[in-house]
């Protein structure tokens, strides 16, 4: 395991966790090829940037 100095192995299990996210307001500039950044609050964070594509 990185980062780790135990000698613990990893066990994975069958746990299911329940996310959300909710954007309030979000903006995008471009038709094609285009910008946005969105507010809100969540398992993303409270502010997302980022680019699309659209063909």
């Amino acid at each position: 395991m990185l980062g780790s100095s135990s000698n613990r192995s990893f066990t994975p299990t069958k746990d299911s966790f329940f996310n959300f996210q909710l954007n309030a307001v979000g903006i995008r500039v471009g038709k094609t090829l285009a910008s946005f950044i969105e507010f809100g609050f969540g398992y993303k964070g409270l502010i997302n940037l980022g680019v699309s594509a659209q063909f």
